[in-house]
């Protein structure tokens, strides 16, 4: 699937799936532009928390080196304040 445009969201529904889900996005942005991700709340962004994360999480990785920029989960974190600028975003999505 490819998305063009200035802005975007991905949704994925936990509903819809039997079992584990593992999803890989990669977003790349551009000749000379980056990505703003941004993780909203009000847009019903939400994780089920499990202490080490050891079920439904996200990482974030940096596409260019492969480095794990965060690994998100559960109501532990203020995700309104987690942006991440970068000119290739890899989302590693497991539920």
């Amino acid at each position: 699937m490819t998305l063009t445009g200035n802005s975007g969201s991905i949704i994925l529904n936990s509903t819809l799936h039997d079992g584990i889900t593992h999803c890989l996005w990669t977003i790349e942005a551009e000749n000379d532009q980056n990505i703003m991700l941004k993780f909203d709340k009000s847009f019903g962004f939400d994780i089920e928390y499990h202490r080490q994360c050891g079920f439904d999480k996200l990482h974030i990785i940096d596409g260019n080196t492969n480095v794990r920029m965060a690994r998100i989960c559960g109501p532990k974190r203020n995700y309104d304040r987690n942006r991440f600028y970068l000119s290739k975003i890899q989302l590693e999505i497991c539920i």
